[in-house]
Parts: structure tokens; C-alpha cells; sequence
């Protein structure tokens, strides 16, 4: 009971922050895994059809077949001639070396995953933190806001909330242009066509008039 309690407090206690990494450090690993993955050239890529048909490959069936090995090899003389018992066992030897390396990859996965966790977790309420103080200041600056506004669509797929500033202003373009003078041809009243130019002061007759004609013109005298 006492090395449970222990072991549990340990856990509790446990220390999980990450010592900081260089931009150099960063590269260099980055570097070092991917000349790593060029160097298992032997690595193959299956196809969903083929993954599934390989399914009774598990750690059991290759404990099994380390141990067939080993008694093929003890009872060779048992095995019919056309057996390549040599091959058998290069192949078992690769098998278990693959076994092996998945071991050491997926207690490296799940170390990454929890350094993701630990390191995210402080990363993500930075994040919030300083969010928050853009969002005061975001009305100061129109890149800015709409750069927040990207972001919290981003982040919140579901409700495109950031794009109601945007559809607000395109809305008031039409009752501007609404409002305009209207163009020829229309009948609006609120917006009469301008007139084609000033009325003329005085009637000018058709033809000249002479004295004592009245002003009625040249046209009457001929009547």
C-alpha cells in the first residue's frame, strides 16, 4: 500500500515542463528524421486492401513464429529438402528487428504526443491571452480586425460569425445608389430627368416684323 500511495503521489507531482529548444536544434532533428526515413529504403506503403488482408500479423503470430524458428532450426533434419530453412530465418531475424524498431517508434509517438500536450497547453492559453488584447484594439486598425476575424472563423467553423461586418457594408452599396438620381427613362418622381436647357427668355417670331404690324409678323401680313 505504501508503494502505490507513493507511486501515485509521484505521478501527481510529476514535472512537466519542457526545456525551451533552439531554432538550430529544431533543424537539426527535423534533418536527422527525414535522412532516417531515406536510409529504411526496405519501408513499404500498402494499399487499404492490403493492410486489411495483413491483419493476422500481430504480436502474437510473430512470438509464434520466432519460436517455429527456433524449432525449425533444432529439427532441421525434419524439414522436407525444397524447405530454405536459411531464408526462413533471415526473414524471422528482419521480422523481429521490424518488431522491434515499431516498439521503440510508437514509445517515441506517444513521447511526442505528450510533449504536444504539455507544450500546447501553455501555447494555447498564451494564445488566448494575447487574442484577447487584439480584440480591444482591432477597431484602431481595419487589417487587423479582419485578420481577427479570420482567425475566429478558423476557429469556429460552425458559426461564420466574421463575415455579418463585411455583409453589412456590401448591403449599404444598393440604398446608396438607390438614392442617386435616376437615369433616362425612368419615372420615379423623386428623381426627374434634368432638362435639356434654359427656357428662352423672349418668343422670337418666325420672320422679321414691321412697323405697325402689331409684332404679329411677316406671317399675318401675307394672310
Amino acid at each position: 500500500m505504501l508503494v502505490n500511495t507513493n507511486t501515485k503521489t509521484k505521478t501527481k507531482r510529476m514535472n512537466t515542463k519542457v526545456t525551451s529548444v533552439t531554432d538550430a536544434e529544431i533543424q537539426s532533428t527535423t534533418v536527422a528524421l527525414a535522412k532516417l526515413r531515406r536510409q529504411m529504403a526496405f519501408i513499404v506503403t500498402l494499399t487499404p486492401p492490403e493492410r486489411k488482408a495483413a491483419r493476422g500479423v500481430t504480436k502474437k503470430t510473430v512470438l509464434e513464429t520466432q519460436t517455429r524458428a527456433v524449432l525449425a532450426r533444432q529439427h532441421s533434419d525434419g524439414l522436407p529438402p525444397s524447405f530454405d530453412l536459411a531464408a526462413f530465418e533471415r526473414e524471422v531475424a528482419f521480422l523481429t528487428a521490424l518488431q522491434g524498431w515499431l516498439t521503440t517508434v510508437t514509445q517515441l509517438q506517444s513521447d511526442l504526443r505528450d510533449t504536444i500536450l504539455a507544450v500546447g497547453t501553455r501555447a494555447v492559453q498564451t494564445g488566448k491571452v494575447a487574442f484577447g488584447h487584439l480584440q480591444v484594439v482591432a477597431g484602431a486598425s481595419g487589417d487587423l480586425s479582419q485578420a481577427l476575424r479570420q482567425t475566429k472563423s478558423r476557429a469556429q467553423k460552425t458559426k461564420q460569425e466574421p463575415a455579418k461586418p463585411e455583409a453589412g457594408a456590401v448591403s449599404e452599396a444598393p440604398s446608396a445608389s438607390a438614392s442617386a438620381p435616376a437615369g433616362p427613362g425612368s419615372s420615379s418622381p423623386s428623381a426627374p430627368a434634368p432638362p435639356a436647357g434654359p427656357p428662352p427668355l423672349l418668343t422670337v417670331p418666325s420672320a422679321p416684323t414691321e412697323p405697325g404690324d402689331g409684332g404679329k409678323g411677316t406671317t399675318n401680313k401675307a394672310a
